[in-house]
């Protein structure tokens, strides 16, 4: 899918071509299955994690479900992830649009989505730098904020 197409079926417009920068590479390896960020179980044991609400389990998880079985958003949030985990250099999600027309009832929960994903991201990274674990743990309350 191209870049342009999956903002036309999103109907949404990236004036300032902050989504573009490394889409080709993002379709590229974009996974045939469910992203790891878009999984029921990690959804829940990551927000769990950064001791937010449950209540929030069955908005996200049914916003992960959408996304997952719609090719346009299922692109567009593969990109995002790679552009926040991988390119991290990248910026702009200050101006990324809201999916209020594939999501209305949670148009901005793929941002909360992709901030869970870096829990994993975290632990790990500060497992090897020898972090004690609850640093860790009350370093990821920042995404409840």
């Amino acid at each position: 899918m191209d870049l342009h197409q999956c903002l036309q079926a999103m109907g949404v417009e990236d004036p300032e071509g902050v989504v573009a920068p490394h889409w080709e590479e993002s379709m590229a390896t974009l996974p045939g299955d469910t992203p790891d960020f878009l999984r029921p179980e990690n959804v829940r044991e990551w927000r769990e994690y950064c001791r937010m609400d449950p209540a929030v389990d069955e908005t996200l998880v049914e916003v992960a479900a959408t996304i997952d079985r719609t090719p346009h958003l299922k692109a567009f949030a593969w990109h995002a992830y790679r552009r926040l985990y991988v390119h991290t250099g990248s910026d702009g999600f200050n101006v990324w649009p809201s999916l209020t027309r594939d999501l209305p009832e949670a148009p901005d929960a793929l941002y909360l989505l992709l901030c869970l994903a870096a829990v994993p991201l975290t632990v790990d990274k500060h497992r090897e730098l020898g972090v004690d674990p609850e640093v860790t743990r009350d370093t990821m309350l920042e995404i409840k904020c």
